[in-house]
C-alpha cells in the first residue's frame, strides 16, 4: 500500500474532500438549506426582483438577449391585442404582464397612467428608460400614422430575430468552453484515480 504522503497531489485532494464531505454531510446539508432559504427571502421582494432584472440586463451578451426577449414579448402582445380590438390602456397593462418581467410590468403600468392623462405612447415609453430607442420611435411613428399595431408587430419581429441570432452566437461560444471544462474535470479525476496505480507500478514495494 502506498503511504498517503506519497500519493499524487490530485489524489490527496480528492480523498481529503470526499472524507470531509462524508464526515460533515449533515452539517453541509443544513448550511446549504439555510443559505438557500436566506437567498430566496432576500431576492423575493419586489424591489430586489426589479434590481436583479436591471443587473442581469447589464450583463454583457446575456443582458441584451434578456432585454430583447422582454421587448419582443411586449411588442408582440401589444400588437396582437390592438389588432383584436382591445383598447390601448388595458392592452398596455396586459402586454407588460405578458413579458414575465416585473421591471417591464411596472413600466407598462407607469405608461398606462401617463397615457390615461393624455401623454403619447412613444414619449411615455421613452421616459421609462427601459425600452430601446428603436421601439420608442416605432411607437411614435405608429401613433402619428395610425398604424401602431403594425409598427409594434415590426418591432416584435425585429427583436425576435435579433434574440434568435444572438442565442445561436452564444451557443457557438459556450460549446467549446464547456468542452474544455469537462475535459479538465475528467483529466483531474483521471489523475486522482490512476495516479496511485501508476505510482505503484513504477515504484513496486
Amino acid at each position: 500500500m502506498i503511504p498517503p504522503d506519497k500519493l499524487p497531489v490530485a489524489t490527496r485532494i480528492l480523498l481529503n474532500v470526499s472524507g470531509f464531505v462524508r464526515r460533515n454531510w449533515l452539517i453541509l446539508l443544513a448550511v446549504a438549506a439555510g443559505l438557500w432559504a436566506l437567498l430566496r427571502k432576500f431576492v423575493s421582494g419586489e424591489d430586489m426582483v426589479v434590481r436583479r432584472e436591471r443587473l442581469l440586463m447589464r450583463v454583457p451578451g446575456w443582458g441584451r438577449i434578456l432585454k430583447g426577449s422582454y421587448v419582443a414579448r411586449f411588442a408582440k402582445t401589444f400588437s396582437t391585442l390592438l389588432e383584436s380590438g382591445v383598447r390601448v390602456l388595458p392592452a398596455l397593462q396586459y402586454a407588460g404582464q405578458a413579458t414575465g418581467s416585473r421591471l417591464f410590468a411596472d413600466s407598462a403600468t407607469e405608461m398606462r397612467r401617463e397615457v390615461e392623462h393624455g401623454a403619447r405612447i412613444g414619449e411615455s415609453m421613452r421616459r421609462t428608460g427601459v425600452f430601446p430607442p428603436l421601439v420608442c420611435e416605432l411607437a411614435s411613428a405608429g401613433e402619428n400614422s395610425g398604424s401602431l399595431p403594425e409598427m409594434m408587430a415590426k418591432a416584435a419581429a425585429f427583436y425576435e430575430s435579433d434574440v434568435s441570432r444572438m442565442l445561436d452566437s452564444l451557443s457557438s461560444l459556450i460549446e467549446p468552453v464547456l468542452i474544455v471544462i469537462v475535459g479538465a474535470i475528467v483529466c483531474v479525476l483521471g489523475l486522482a484515480v490512476f495516479g496511485p496505480i501508476m505510482e505503484a507500478v513504477n515504484n513496486p514495494m
